[in-house]
């Protein structure tokens, strides 16, 4: 825009005012604040526009929300699965038993409470359930608590 009014101001003097020096300064100076904000809008744009794209195209947000809502439904599962140990126990199952039905009724636990994070990462039942053993195991050693085989 500032090399269009220079050059409008030039030509509009004509012939007659060819040896005279046009003063351009005070138009520059009034326009310097509007074209330095308009740069960098452009510029504020264009860098949130590759933020928005650069995420979009790694993956990067979408992976990390579905492993956070697995790792906690996860993790929930596993002390739900330890809550009720004790009355399992007392049921006086065999420790094969007990583990089974503590990690049977945690698998199920994470197929309802994240089932866009286990088709997201393609898990199958028994995939679910070794990651429900570590987690358990994790949170409580079973060789102190469960009884012997």
């Amino acid at each position: 825009m500032f090399p269009f009014l220079l050059a409008l101001m030039l030509f509009t003097a004509g012939p007659a005012m060819a040896s005279t020096v046009v003063d351009a300064s005070p138009v520059v100076l009034w326009l310097k604040p509007w074209i330095d904000a308009a740069a960098s809008t452009i510029v504020m744009t264009v860098v949130g526009f590759v933020g928005i794209w650069a995420r979009r195209w790694f993956g990067l947000e979408g992976e990390a929300r579905m492993r956070e809502a697995l790792h906690s439904a996860l993790m929930t599962a596993a002390g739900a699965a330890i809550s009720t140990l004790t009355e399992t126990a007392a049921r006086k199952l065999s420790r094969i038993e007990i583990e089974s039905e503590m990690v049977g009724q945690a698998v199920s636990y994470v197929l309802r409470a994240t089932p866009d994070a286990v088709r997201f990462f393609g898990l199958t039942d028994d995939r679910i359930a070794e990651m429900v053993r570590s987690k358990i195991i994790q949170l409580l050693p079973m060789n102190e608590i469960l009884p012997k085989a």
